[in-house]
This record gives C-alpha cells, sequence and structure tokens, in this order.
C-alpha cells in the first residue's frame, strides 16, 4: 500500500496491484551455435529458417541448425550465433560412378546428412554422364552442407562448405534401402579429412550473462561445458544447458560404439549441464542436426512441464541409419550407462531413449548419478528461478528481525520464522504440481538461521526432493498353466 497516512480527504483511494506469491516461469531462450558464412560473431534473433538463410550463408551449418530447431520448435525465442573458420582445412568425400555397357534406368538416392537428392539414371548411361548429373545434384546454392564441381572423369568430389572438422560428422551415402539398378555402382568414400576448429572463447565471452536455456552447439566443447558450470554458480544464476552430437566413426565394429564408448569411458566428465548423442555410423541424421534438433525439442517440453523427460519424443527432421545398421539395445543400455544419451528409430526418424548427462562419475571416478538425469537439473533451474522471484517480490523492500514470542512483528517486517513458512508454502505449491515430493519431510528439515555475523541476512537450508520421471517398469508375469 502506498497511500500516503497524511490524506485526509474522504473517501476512496484504491490502487492494484499483482500478486507476489505466485509468479510465472518465465519463457525459455534457445541459443544454436555453429558455422556461418556471413555474420560470424553476432548475436542474432531467430524467426524463420528463411531468415536464417540470409543471415548465415544458405546451406551453412547454422542456417540448417537454425531450419531443424524451428521445425521442431516453430514458436520458441531462438538467437544464433556464427563461428567463422578461416583458418581450417574443409573435409572432402569421393564419389565414384562405375557403369557397365548395359544398365537399367533407375534412381541413385544420395544421403548427405537427414537430406536426400535423386539422380535420375537413364539406360546404357555412360559413367561420365552420370558422374556430371551427380556433382549437378550438389550445386552451391543449395540447403546442402556439401557442394561438388565438375568431374574428373568418373570421380566427383563434394567439398564441404565450411573448414575445420564440421564436414567430418556429415555423412554422405548411398541409399542403403533403395537398390541401384543393374549395372551401376556408387562408391563414396572419406577424402581430405576436416581439421583445426575455432576455439569458442569469443563466443562465451560474447555470451556473457544473457539468457541461453538450453543450446544446441555444433561442436563437442568441453569450453562451453565448464561454462555452463559457471552460469550455474551462485554469482550468475543464469543457468543452461548443452546439447551436442557425435558418430562413430565406419572404421570400426559394431557400427561405431567403440569409438563413442572410448570418448565416454576415456576421461572423466565433470560436467552436469552437457548432453552428448551418441550416433551410430551410418547415422543418416549428422551430429548438428541431432543437437539443434535435441534443444527445441527439450525447450518445447520443459517450457510446458519443467523436468518432464524427453524420452519417447522424437527428433523432428533428424534421419535414422537405416534398418539393420543401427545400434542393438545393450549397445545403447552400455552407453546410456556410460553418460552418451541415445536414439532409437520410430518411421526412418531418430526418437530419444534417455536424456541423460556426461556426468556419471565424480571427481574420483565412483559411479555419481546426482546430475545423471538432465530433468532432475530443469527442474531445479525452474525452482531456483522461482522462489527468487517469489522472496524478490514479497519480501523485496522489508526490514529484519529475530523471531520474538512477545512483540507483534510489526508491517512491512520478516522473522526468520515467517521465511520459514514463505518457504514450507513454496514447496507445497510445487509439490500439488508435481514438481518436488515429500512436503511434510521438506517442512520438517527446512532451516532458516540468522548469522551472527551478518544481520541483514538470511541462510536457509531447503532439503529439496525433486520428482523423478519413469524410466523403466520391470513386471514380472508369475503364470500358471
Amino acid at each position: 500500500m502506498s497511500v500516503p497516512s497524511s490524506i485526509r480527504l474522504p473517501l476512496f483511494y484504491g490502487e492494484a496491484s499483482s500478486a507476489p506469491t505466485t509468479p510465472a516461469a518465465a519463457a525459455q531462450v534457445g541459443l544454436l551455435i555453429g558455422p556461418a558464412e556471413t555474420n560470424a560473431g553476432l548475436i542474432k534473433a531467430i524467426t524463420s529458417a528463411d531468415q536464417a538463410s540470409a543471415l548465415f550463408g544458405r546451406g551453412s551449418g547454422l542456417h540448417i541448425m537454425c531450419k531443424r530447431a524451428l521445425a521442431a520448435y516453430p514458436y520458441g525465442t531462438w538467437k544464433a550465433i556464427g563461428i567463422a573458420n578461416s583458418g581450417g582445412t574443409p573435409a572432402t568425400k569421393t564419389i565414384t560412378v562405375t557403369t557397365t555397357g548395359t544398365t537399367a534406368a533407375g534412381t541413385l538416392r544420395l544421403w548427405v546428412g537427414s537430406d536426400y537428392v535423386d539422380v535420375n539414371i537413364a539406360t546404357n548411361v555412360a559413367q561420365n554422364t552420370l558422374a556430371t548429373a551427380v556433382a549437378a545434384a550438389l550445386p552451391s546454392v543449395s540447403d546442402l552442407p556439401y557442394t561438388a564441381a565438375a568431374p574428373a572423369a568418373n570421380v566427383v568430389t563434394a567439398t564441404c562448405r565450411h573448414k575445420g572438422t564440421f564436414g567430418n560428422f556429415v555423412r554422405i551415402a548411398v541409399d542403403e534401402e533403395m537398390p541401384l539398378p543393374a549395372g551401376v555402382t556408387c562408391v563414396v568414400a572419406n577424402g581430405v579429412t576436416g581439421q583445426t576448429d575455432t576455439a569458442l572463447t569469443d563466443t562465451i565471452t560474447l555470451m556473457g550473462d544473457m539468457q541461453a536455456d538450453k543450446i544446441g552447439c555444433a561442436w563437442d566443447s568441453t569450453l562451453l561445458a565448464a561454462e555452463l558450470d559457471s552460469r550455474w554458480g551462485w554469482q550468475r544464476q543464469v543457468f543452461g544447458h548443452m546439447f551436442t552430437a557425435v558418430a562413430g566413426t565406419e572404421a570400426d565394429s559394431d557400427r561405431g560404439y567403440g569409438t563413442l564408448n572410448t570418448l565416454a569411458t576415456g576421461t572423466i566428465s565433470p560436467y552436469g549441464h552437457w548432453t552428448r548423442f551418441g550416433l551410430e555410423s551410418y547415422c543418416r541424421a549428422a551430429s548438428y542436426e541431432v543437437a539443434a534438433t535435441a534443444a527445441a525439442v527439450a525447450m518445447l517440453s520443459d517450457e510446458s512441464d519443467p523436468g518432464l523427460k524427453i524420452g519417447t519424443l522424437v527428433l523432428t527432421g533428424c534421419a535414422s541409419a537405416a534398418q539393420g545398421y543401427q545400434f542393438s539395445a545393450e549397445k545403447r543400455n552400455l552407453l546410456l550407462y556410460s553418460g552418451v544419451a541415445t536414439c532409437h528409430d520410430v518411421g526412418g526418424y531418430l526418437c530419444i531413449d534417455r536424456c541423460v548427462t556426461t556426468r556419471y562419475q565424480n571427481t574420483y571416478g565412483s559411479r555419481d548419478e546426482s546430475m545423471y538425469d538432465a530433468g532432475t537439473l530443469w527442474i531445479l533451474q525452474y525452482l531456483l528461478r522461482d522462489l527468487r522471484a517469489v522472496i524478490e517480490n514479497t519480501y523485496g523492500r522489508y526490514r529484519l528481525v529475530s523471531d520474538s514470542t512477545s512483540t507483534k512483528v510489526p508491517p512491512l517486517t520478516v522473522t526468520p520464522n515467517m521465511m520459514k513458512g514463505t518457504l514450507i508454502a513454496w514447496y507445497e505449491r510445487h509439490a500439488r504440481s508435481g514438481l518436488v515430493e515429500l512436503p511434510e519431510v521438506f517442512a520438517a528439515g527446512v532451516d532458516v538461521v540468522r548469522p551472527e555475523n551478518d544481520p541483514n541476512r538470511l541462510d536457509a537450508t531447503l532439503p529439496v526432493d525433486c520428482a523423478n520421471n519413469l524410466e523403466v517398469f520391470a513386471p514380472l508375469l508369475a503364470f500358471a498353466r
């Protein structure tokens, strides 16, 4: 109430104020970080794939990341930061087509990431002619991350638009499920390996304390993972969660499982705010597509119901490996146990098994799953933001006194017991919404103390028990004849 006590003129002096006890959760912000041909090193708000194409270059990695994210969550708040890499080496692939004297008509389908191009094959086509048609299917102006120049005889060399390792994780392959016409063969092989990426140091500086709740990054980055740990600290309280993806190599046995397992178990990861998806070496979707789409799917879900698992949700537009080239359930379980998120196939697209973080061990190498499930961390983010809003809206301009049984607490004054009551009511509200459990245990254990060395401060210990997600159901059918 702001009506002064000096008013003497009758009668009514009403005012309105927003209710401070039930603040609405802020909308989340998604951030995409990937290679760009133009406007690199700038933060850009993105509202459409066409806008991203104009800003970062058509067919650039960041353009496709924005395209995938907006397809999964078109109404989300999206920002993007492009990365320029002028000093590295671009990856290349060779596509060698061979024809016999007599060939049947048909179609050659080439997958480039989650997109494909169809090349018509005429009867008795010459192999050099077919190679020219393949090169024409990979033009410089398209949504594809690889382009091709005129072939050398029957060999087409496709070059990634971006320098560095980015192109190594884009698979170009003949469709395994669409047989080539008789007399035609097509072999895709890795050429030059992309090398030397730009470090994300300047990108992290550019981000500052901007809100970025779900981050899709085209590369694995321990620098960004460490930055997220800092963003969760009490000094900053801006939070965030990073998504990346890595595919195994085709040289590995068992569809690239060995590469992923070594990556996950070779070094202890201390990063609990990083989800890394492991993909088969034959997965059609490129790693950057999966990272961007997973960030979008997670943000949409988390805005609707904080912490609800995103397992069973489809990564829109991210094509899976063909049948017969996918990880077995056993291998996916082993990867999950090692802190690698996995997917399975649903109708030709990737579907999330379980969203886990890279932190499944403590610094001593012992099993520690306190930060293993990403959903738990997202609930904590929501609770911290909500609690901050409650305290700031309710007690932003209050005095602080100690508890007393002999004196009535005056207006605009808070005591430790009053704050404790506010915290209990706050926790019960979230227990009713299903975000936390055991409110009676919380009420018995919550502790609010006014330190002797700082009379202007309250310290509180809150024994929060976040709700869990149902991940495993194990029935036993004890039958009788």
